[in-house]
């Protein structure tokens, strides 16, 4: 929310990095929202989201509020926009890891909503459908899938919301992949470039970076506060650094 970049022109003004994006800046050439079935959403490629889901998990990571102003050419609109996009694009079995932080942040207090197909869901359909998908072989590892559900969880702990049902499954699954991560880091404090499928290591830093990295963001993320500084972890942080420098 503190970034600031230079307009591309001649003036150079600072603008807010929320602002390019929620206002549609081109971002080196990629203007990032478009409209799409009535709502304003971001589009997806090269030079945009990578995965659905993608900009409104970092606006809610951010904690930009759902009353921020949001635009494309002359429709002003706001971040709540992007929600409702979000809530109707649900479908069982998709991808909905990225999508599941920004529900969570701005549709909390929703008991529930419909997608364009009519069906309800709720968060915790949400979570549950999360559940039912795979890790190894997901995008990026699967640690988005990871990130997703430990965000649903560390969300409801922090509104002292009950840990039941899907959510208690959630809890348990994260608990379960945070021990299966740390048994398969390497000595070094690096993970595989197969990120948690299997132990392993590669001549690539670019590829050892990209994967320590993702699973080290992850765990600091929703490791309970007293394991943050168990071996593993400091080693992970040694050597990201390590390679950044």
């Amino acid at each position: 929310c503190h970034t600031e970049v230079f307009e591309a022109n001649a003036l150079r003004k600072k603008l807010n990095g929320i602002t390019c994006l929620t206002w549609n800046y081109p971002c080196g050439g990629f203007a990032p929202l478009t409209i799409c079935d009535g709502h304003i959403t971001g589009r997806i490629g090269y030079g945009y989201q990578e995965y659905p889901g993608e900009l409104i998990a970092a606006l809610a990571l951010a904690r930009v509020q759902p009353t921020y102003p949001v635009r494309v050419g002359e429709e002003v609109r706001t971040v709540a926009d992007l929600v409702e996009y979000e809530k109707l694009a649900c479908r069982e079995g998709g991808d909905k890891s990225l999508s599941l932080i920004g529900l969570t942040y701005y549709a909390d207090k929703d008991p529930a909503w419909h997608n364009r197909l009519g069906e309800e869901w709720t968060l915790e359909r949400v979570v549950k459908d999360e559940l039912a998908e795979p890790v190894v072989g997901a995008a990026w590892g699967g640690t988005p899938r990871l990130m997703g559900l430990s965000y649903a969880v560390r969300q409801r702990q922090k509104r002292k919301l009950p840990i039941t049902g899907q959510f208690r499954r959630a809890q348990e699954y994260i608990s379960r992949f945070h021990d299966h991560a740390l048994a398969l880091q390497n000595s070094n404090g690096s993970w595989s470039p197969h990120y948690l499928a299997a132990q392993g290591t590669s001549r690539d830093p670019a590829a050892l970076l990209a994967s320590t990295g993702r699973i080290l963001e992850w765990l600091a993320y929703s490791l309970p506060d007293q394991r943050l500084e168990e071996p593993g972890v400091i080693r992970a942080v040694q050597f990201v650094n390590q390679m950044l420098s």
